[in-house]
């Protein structure tokens, strides 16, 4: 019979066998023993032997041992190991981490031993197991495998080791600074300011300024770093006038304008604006009846301090030049008469004569005298006009 873990080939039965001849004499052989897989005949139960002789019926069972490594020796007689897997360090497994009762001899594969899933932490890379698993390999021993990594911040699948690395930094130029970290050294190439936890500085500016802008180009927590780079606010002025790069209200200066009749008082409310410098500036002279300023037109460039401008009013009619002007003064009439035993030719009534004026400045021509006959002129009454 071909028991456990085997099969015969050949006759298996032999009938009618007489007593007391051996099994050679009987003819009888043994049937091929055809193990099965991993197992090895032994012998047969009971002990075949050809000179051994019939005296009964008799059942011969083939044995076998369990052979998974092919070297003809029993396997519970040689030694069996444990084949263990770790996580290591940077990540865990998943699966079978531990092989135990393991046959000396058989490779990785045969003994059914499979690589857990190696599961790495975040930004890092399964590299390999040390002692390097091979499914060929022999198990002799017993052995750990354990897992290794190598970081890849920036996903690549390179050691981050064996890339570039640059440095990232943040100046400013103007009025206004930064607030905050503004280096930062051996950054991994491919890697966003944010995944390389670079904080972009907080920005102020000066009183008066704003952040213009950024150069070469504004950061950003997506911005990708590929090179050494260094970002520069810039800071400028909110207002700007004259484009100089100053905030006018660091340069803004008072133009006053005072508005005076020609004997110093007061002729109207004093003018103060602030002007920003180098701004043209423009302002007109408020208009005062019966007077005109000498100045219309205020206008020229601020220059970078405070300007006064005194504007004056002249009475726009003073024939008497008296600085007042000719509509508030006393107008008289001057008038020639001929008196007795004469008479006079021309004009003799001016009427509306501005006070102070000469007669002359008045346009007054006195008039010709004509006596009458045997008479002559004597005198003028008051005065002799001149």
């Amino acid at each position: 019979e071909a028991g456990l873990n085997g099969s015969l080939t050949g006759t298996t039965v032999y009938e009618n066998i007489l007593t007391g001849l051996t099994l050679e004499e009987a003819g009888i052989v043994s049937p091929t023993v055809v193990p099965n897989k991993d197992y090895k005949f032994e012998k047969f139960s009971p002990s075949f032997n050809l000179n051994d002789k019939v005296t009964s019926d008799i059942t011969y069972v083939a044995t076998y041992f369990k052979d998974l490594n092919d070297n003809n020796i029993k396997d519970e007689e040689e030694a069996h190991y444990t084949v263990k897997f770790e996580a290591g360090l940077n990540g865990s497994l998943t699966g079978t981490t531990v092989y135990e009762n393991i046959l000396t001899g058989l490779t990785l594969e045969e003994a059914g031993i499979v690589s857990p899933t190696v599961v790495p932490n975040k930004d890092y890379k399964f590299e390999k197991f040390s002692p390097s698993f091979n499914l060929k390999d022999k198990v002799t021993s017993d052995i750990t495998y354990v897992a290794t990594y190598f970081k890849d911040l920036n996903n690549n699948n390179i050691k981050d080791e064996e890339e570039a690395h640059y440095s990232v930094k943040f100046i400013s130029e103007g009025n206004g600074h930064l607030e905050g970290k503004l280096e930062y050294l051996e950054v991994l190439t491919g890697l966003t300011l944010k995944e390389a936890n670079i904080v972009i500085p907080k920005v102020v500016a000066n009183t008066y300024y704003e952040l213009k802008r950024w150069e070469p180009v504004v950061p950003t927590n997506d911005t990708v770093v590929l090179s050494n780079i260094t970002y520069k606010a810039i800071f400028g002025p909110i207002n700007d006038k004259n484009n100089n790069g100053i905030a006018d209200e660091e340069e803004t200066y008072k133009l006053e304008i005072e508005y005076v009749y020609v004997n110093g008082t007061k002729a109207a409310e004093t003018k103060i604006e602030d002007v920003v410098y180098n701004i043209p500036y423009s302002v007109t002279s408020p208009i005062i009846e019966k007077y005109t300023a000498d100045i219309l037109v205020v206008e020229g460039t601020m220059p970078n301090e405070d300007l006064k401008v005194t504007v004056t009013y002249k009475a726009t009619n003073d024939l008497n030049n008296n600085d007042i002007p000719d509509e508030e003064e006393d107008h008289y009439t001057v008038k020639f008469e001929a008196g007795l035993n004469g008479s006079l030719t021309g004009t003799t009534v001016y009427e509306n004569i501005l006070t102070g004026l000469t007669l002359k400045e008045a346009n007054i021509v006195i008039p010709e005298v004509v006596a009458n006959t045997y008479y002559e002129l004597k005198r003028w009454e008051p005065v002799v006009p001149t």
